[in-house]
């Protein structure tokens, strides 16, 4: 987090978009399972809309149905603030299944769904 902390100009990086994806598909689970994730002050169930295919998304990026993935939710000239911190918020379906996280890191402001969904 160092490499974001300070106003060094500006610096390229490259990562992997895979890797944040499933990283972010897995913190959205841990929260969900350990029921950490509420609307209002309603604690949801902790049950993903497509369940039984997180584990295979996090181990085989074959297992990502297509539109799946990480989507940049901000708009052309919306400007980010580089604020140390990070933010989600479940969206979910009328079932109250989750299906999609909505994220903020550091100003970024993006989607990550099972599906496309937004």
């Amino acid at each position: 987090m160092s490499y974001l902390e300070h106003d060094a100009g500006m610096r390229h990086a490259i990562i992997s978009g895979h890797d944040l994806e499933r990283w972010l598909l897995k913190t959205a689970k841990a929260a969900a399972v350990s029921r950490y994730l509420a609307r209002g002050r309603e604690r949801l169930s902790g049950t993903f809309a497509r369940d039984e295919a997180i584990l295979d998304m996090l181990d085989d990026p074959r297992h990502w149905r297509q539109g799946a993935g990480l989507y940049c939710t901000m708009n052309t000239g919306d400007l980010t603030e580089n604020t140390v911190r990070f933010q989600f918020q479940p969206l979910t379906n009328e079932h109250d299944d989750i299906e999609a996280l909505a994220i903020n890191i550091m100003g970024f402001a993006s989607c990550c769904c099972s599906k496309r969904t937004i």
